[in-house]
């Protein structure tokens, strides 16, 4: 009988304890993630949270200051053709210079979308995955 009682009990916390990590692994998710915004949009949560925008690349804009490690650079909405300046401090994608769309993932400081991260959206990439179609 004791032995039952000890398994139940080992049972109890067993599940307790993996039901609170999911819900733990849950609540990190959602409060790590952000949903794709239009300019406009990130202009409008006036800087809550981290924000991501699919927008294309001002080629024209672009400043290096590889001293620095900066990044400067206008992104426009392709549908709305609203811009929003973009600084961005870090390792530059090896990409960029070919990319014509990124996915800035950061917030909004006085008009200036801060960018955390930048992911490219290379061209010749995707128009040969549609080629194969």
């Amino acid at each position: 009988m004791k032995n039952q009682a000890k398994i139940k009990a080992g049972l109890v916390v067993t599940v307790l304890l993996v039901v609170g990590l999911l819900v733990v692994v849950s609540l990190l998710f959602v409060k790590n993630s952000s949903p794709y915004r239009t300019i406009a949009q990130a202009k409008a949560s006036k800087g809550n949270g981290s924000i991501h925008i699919q927008a294309d690349v001002d080629k024209k804009s672009v400043l290096r200051n590889l001293i620095n490690q900066e990044l400067r650079f206008i992104i426009e909405d392709p549908k709305t053709h609203e811009a929003i300046p973009v600084i961005y401090h870090g390792a530059i994608p090896e990409s960029f210079d070919q990319a014509t769309r990124v996915v800035v993932v950061g917030s909004i400081k006085n008009g200036i979308f801060e960018a955390t991260q930048i992911q490219t959206k290379c061209p010749s990439r995707y128009s040969a995955d549609e080629k194969s179609k």
